[in-house]
């Protein structure tokens, strides 16, 4: 009998000793609707009702069956499609913008596997000329905003009538810009449908906006192109385009596309407004509407010349000999201008590239053709590329391409050297535009000191300007007639010697393999021969960023902050950072990095990094301790004790980290997001809200997982609209936390 009872006893022990441990290593998963809203703030749905990582993470473009956009107001679409039709053939000769008003609809997506995916949108009417119609099959180019969804990570795009681009042509120039790294918008053919109808075959391509700026690794910044108001607008009594009315061109404009960006924050209204300030230079400081003023876009704008050299040898003539065909992006951590194919209307199998006789520094030209053909080709690659976006080419026939492609830029790299000559002042060819009673806008965000010029600059008048009003709109009227915002200051446009002023903002050192930009007088303690640098920060706006050309070997990078005041109202600063360390574009080896008591949004930011670091000790950040983007790196240990936010955040890459230790997490533990790749030998987090999050289309793996006194252990979810579900997978996990741990529908979480 006490035998019984003893075993009885002992195994009571057992099952209370199985629920204890099963409380500590086995996770109890929330399902959807358990999951109050409060406990995770940045969720959104999942992806297509719930799709799963599985079922979509090897989807490629020419996996897609069908695209079909239907528009409940088809009465009114359709009356809408007549009118520009007949405007833009017998009442006019251009697709006036009276005609471009965004309709509701919904994309039916469909796959070969018979998923399907639905999102509402808006779509409007997309092109200028009257071929973007085709009356006999009721179909039109489109410009297409998903509201919800994503097609590939992308949210804006154009299903486009392929003749209007020229077909393959425009997805052979696509393509092959971007293989060779330059920006240009993912393109390839689809067959969509309008309102149900037979289907036809379209060239789907993204817009230049956030979602095509971070996929290609930038951090977002201002995206420009010019105003065309002043371009098609010329017979205001009608819809007609009449150049042959005026013996001058018109006058062209930039403008901020993306206005949301620039509004989100006073220092994003600054860093637009100096792109806009360049980039109105570059237009107006210039010969003709054919070629921009390279010059006034920075100091060292010689990528330009090599995407222009690019794209002629591509015979892609009109994305770069028409100024209003041009877009930008500007890069404010490199201070550069990014430029963007855009409507090339390329030629390249019919044609040889075509010489401009009047090209101003046509030298500078002939040295990007020889850029450009240095640049790496990867045949086997890029026949690939062209096949997924609709082009059956073998692997001939696109060597058999390639080398036209660099014939023709051997006929650019010829073209005869002339003496470098400057592009006129604004002064020098300011009435060589037509009048027009355009006002031009300038205004100083810090001092609001606003006023209003006609556009030779000799007539100007002090305005007071609502705060509440968005500069960066297209148009804004001001005492009934239209004004546009052209820049802070009217002597930076008048004065030649005036360029591109964010180059200014730092000093640059250049330590043997790298450079250092010191912005506002960080002290520095360099020892060259132990390879340690040591910044000592004690001032809100100091920082420092790295950047390098060359492989840096075996440095350490030490950081004593002592600033303690105010925080920033803005996550980035007027150069756009985020970190008080940054590392920008850089490859390095054997590095190691310590970093205490940091007052920025990140402690330690790495930006488009490749390599090794060996070590990462981080102490007391306000905010982040460890942000990582956009980069390919292996790191041996990080360190991690304090952090007002998140301990880890890692973004758009590929991560292999061995040993990370890290201890009170204000939030996350480790964010890993934004189609991340990351493998995690040990990770060990105490005192967290959430240990692990893993959000947005990213894949991790993690060997051992130990966390203490953590409000949620493991959270899988999505974010960001451009994004899907995610996969986690635990191999030894050992977590106490407070609530059930969450996995949305469509997320995928395995855990031995």
């Amino acid at each position: 009998m006490k035998k019984n009872f003893l075993n009885i006893g002992l195994l009571i022990l057992v099952i209370l000793i199985v629920i204890s441990n099963s409380e500590l290593s086995t996770p109890t998963i929330a399902r959807e609707n358990e999951t109050l809203n409060n406990q995770i703030e940045d969720l959104i749905p999942a992806l297509c009702s719930g799709i799963s990582y599985s079922e979509i993470k090897d989807l490629k473009t020419n996996d897609i069956k069908l695209i079909d956009v239907k528009i409940p107001n088809s009465a009114n679409w359709y009356r809408n499609f007549y009118n520009a039709y007949l405007h833009s053939t017998e009442k006019g000769n251009y697709i006036n913008d009276v005609f471009k008003q965004d309709f509701n609809a919904v994309v039916n997506l469909v796959y070969n596997n018979q998923k399907k995916c639905t999102y509402k949108a808006e779509v409007r009417i997309n092109g200028d000329l009257k071929d973007h119609l085709d009356v006999n099959n009721l179909i039109a180019s489109l410009d297409v905003k998903l509201e919800e969804g994503n097609i590939f990570g992308i949210t804006r795009f154009k299903l486009l009538i392929p003749e209007t681009r020229r077909g393959d042509e425009e997805i052979f120039a696509t393509t092959i810009l971007k293989h060779l790294g330059f920006l240009s918008p993912r393109s390839f053919y689809v067959n969509a449908s309008l309102n149900g109808n037979q289907a036809h075959t379209f060239i789907f391509q993204e817009k230049l906006v956030k979602e095509m700026i971070e996929y290609n690794g930038y951090r977002e910044g201002p995206v420009l192109e010019t105003n065309e108001e002043y371009v098609w607008n010329s017979d205001k009594d009608s819809f007609y385009r009449r150049d042959d009315l005026f013996d001058k061109p018109a006058v062209e404009i930039g403008r901020i596309v993306n206005t949301r960006w620039a509004n989100s924050s006073k220092e994003n209204k600054i860093i637009s407004l100096e792109a806009l300030e360049a980039f109105n230079k570059s237009l107006i400081q210039t010969t003709n509407n054919r070629q921009l003023n390279n010059e006034m876009l920075g100091l060292d704008v010689g990528h330009i010349y090599v995407f222009e050299a690019a794209n002629r040898a591509l015979v892609a003539n009109h994305n770069v000999t028409v100024n209003h065909n041009r877009q930008m992006f500007y890069n404010k951590l490199s201070n550069e201008f990014i430029p963007s194919y855009y409507d090339g209307n390329p030629e390249f199998f019919t044609k040889p590239p075509f010489e401009d006789i009047d090209y101003l520094n046509i030298q500078l030209l002939s040295e990007g053709a020889k850029k450009a053909l240095e640049i790496p080709i990867d045949i086997k690659k890029l026949t690939s590329e062209l096949n997924l976006n609709g082009l059956p080419f073998s692997e001939e026939e696109v060597e058999r391409y390639i080398n036209v492609f660099k014939s023709n830029l051997d006929i650019i790299k010829s073209y005869p050297k002339g003496i470098k000559l400057k592009h006129p002042t604004f002064t020098e060819q300011k009435n060589n535009r037509r009048d027009t009673n355009i006002q031009l806008l300038f205004f100083d965000f810090d001092s609001y000191n606003s006023y209003i010029c006609n556009q030779y600059l000799d007539n100007c008048r002090d305005i007071e300007i609502n705060k509440d009003i968005n500069l960066f709109n297209k148009k804004i009227t001001i005492d009934g007639l239209s004004a546009h915002l052209f820049a802070s200051d009217k002597e930076k446009i008048i004065n030649p010697e005036s360029t591109l002023i964010g180059s200014k903002s730092f000093e640059t050192i250049e330590i043997e393999d790298f450079k250092v930009r010191n912005y506002n007088n960080v002290n520095i303690d360099l020892d060259v021969k132990n390879k340690t640098i040591t910044f000592y920060i004690k001032e809100k706006n100091q920082k420092i960023l790295i950047t390098s050309d060359n492989v840096l070997v075996d440095w350490s990078f030490i950081v004593k902050n002592s600033y303690i005041g105010e925080e920033f109202y803005s996550r980035s600063d007027r150069n756009l950072l985020t970190g008080c360390l940054t590392f920008y574009d850089i490859e390095f080896q054997n590095i190691n990095i310590y970093s205490d008591s940091a007052h920025c949004e990140d402690n330690v930011n790495l930006i488009n990094v490749d390599g090794k670091i060996s070590f990462l000790h981080i102490l007391n950040s306000l905010n982040d301790a460890l942000d990582i983007d956009s980069s390919n790196v292996y790191i041996e240990e990080i360190y991690i004790n304090n952090a007002g936010n998140d301990c880890l955040d890692l973004s758009y890459g590929t991560y292999v980290l061995n040993k990370l230790e890290f201890i009170n997490c204000g939030d996350k533990g480790a964010s890993i997001g934004e189609s991340s790749v990351a493998k995690i030998s040990d990770i060990s987090i105490l005192n967290s809200n959430i240990a692990v999050a893993v959000k947005d289309s990213s894949d991790v793996d993690i060997g051992k997982f130990y966390g203490m006194e953590a409000g949620t252990c493991v959270q899988l979810y999505r974010k960001k609209q451009e994004f899907g579900p995610s996969r986690l997978k635990i191999l030894n996990y050992s977590c106490e936390s407070e609530n059930l741990n969450y996995i949305q529908a469509g997320s995928e979480y395995e855990e031995n």
